[in-house]
């Protein structure tokens, strides 16, 4: 009975040093927030990425532009991104589905950070994620980072956004904050 008490013990203090407790419980992840998937797109500087199932994600500390085509999953309460392929991570933020856009608040002038390769997702300066339109992306992939884009309110829950240097306008959903 005594080996296995120290058995007991020692399995804990092991668990505990790779930072597994016994006392807390698993965390979910949260609902509404899928746990596993495909990269469809990342933003060129791989701070945001899109799911095939259309889940936006940020990327607050990691780098996703290699991941497009990879399939990861989301643990650790949706913080967590595993690309098991590449035995990579990166902290992450669920910001949202394009297929729920958001009312955004902050309509007026704004300057491009960033966008993904394909023209489907664009990051703007105050961190507000958008997801364009497919009739659209012909022309957001042609946009570059430091654009000014102007931000107004369409139809449908959708926005326009405004390129005046390339003289373009898409519509686009607002999926959230990165």
């Amino acid at each position: 009975m005594r080996g296995l008490a120290f058995g007991a013990v020692l399995l804990a203090l092991t668990l505990s040093a790779c930072g597994v407790s016994g006392s807390r419980p698993a965390e979910s992840t949260p609902s509404g927030v899928p746990n596993s998937g495909v990269v469809a797109i990342t933003t060129s500087d791989g701070s945001i990425l899109r799911l095939k199932s259309g889940a936006v994600f940020a990327v607050l500390n990691g780098d996703s532009s290699q991941w497009p085509g990879t399939a990861v999953k989301v643990i650790s309460g949706a913080r967590i991104m595993l690309d098991a392929q590449r035995h990579d991570r990166a902290e992450v933020s669920y910001v949202g589905d394009p297929t729920k856009p958001q009312t955004y608040a902050n309509s007026g002038q704004h300057t491009q950070e960033s966008g993904s390769a394909d023209g489907s997702l664009i990051l703007l300066d105050d961190g507000s994620v958008w997801a364009v339109q497919p009739a659209g992306r012909a022309h957001t992939r042609l946009w570059s980072e430091g654009s000014v884009v102007e931000v107004e309110a369409a139809t449908g829950g959708l926005y326009r956004l405004t390129n005046p240097s390339s003289g373009t306008s898409v519509l686009a959903a607002y999926v959230g904050e990165k």
